[in-house]
């Protein structure tokens, strides 16, 4: 079950539909339905740089859409629920709440 005060960022739509078959896709959509989103931020792209270039200067490589979705969550001070290891790199150079999901072994 959802948490009631989950909310959807248009860069998680995005990574998850982009590659979803149609059925998938149907399904998905239904379920994004019943969360809002939050709203993109206008500096989106210039905080994703920011947060890039700060992961760069510890050493670590972040994908595009991570930073994307990170900079969203820090728009809203939202805490990121994610399985991605890519965002503990984000929170160790930005004030980022991450909640981090383990998959059973």
């Amino acid at each position: 079950m959802l948490d009631p005060g989950a909310h959807l960022a248009e860069p998680v739509r995005f990574e998850v539909l982009r590659s979803a078959r149609t059925e998938e896709a149907r399904l998905l959509e239904a379920q994004f339905a019943t969360l809002p989103t939050l709203p993109t931020p206008a500096d989106l792209w210039q905080h994703s740089t920011a947060l890039g270039q700060a992961c760069r200067q510890v050493g670590r490589r972040v994908g595009s859409l991570d930073l994307l979705v990170a900079a969203v969550a820090l728009h809203h001070n939202a805490v990121l629920v994610s399985f991605d290891a890519d965002f503990e790199a984000i929170a160790s150079v930005s004030e980022l709440r991450l909640q981090r999901l383990r998959r059973p072994a």
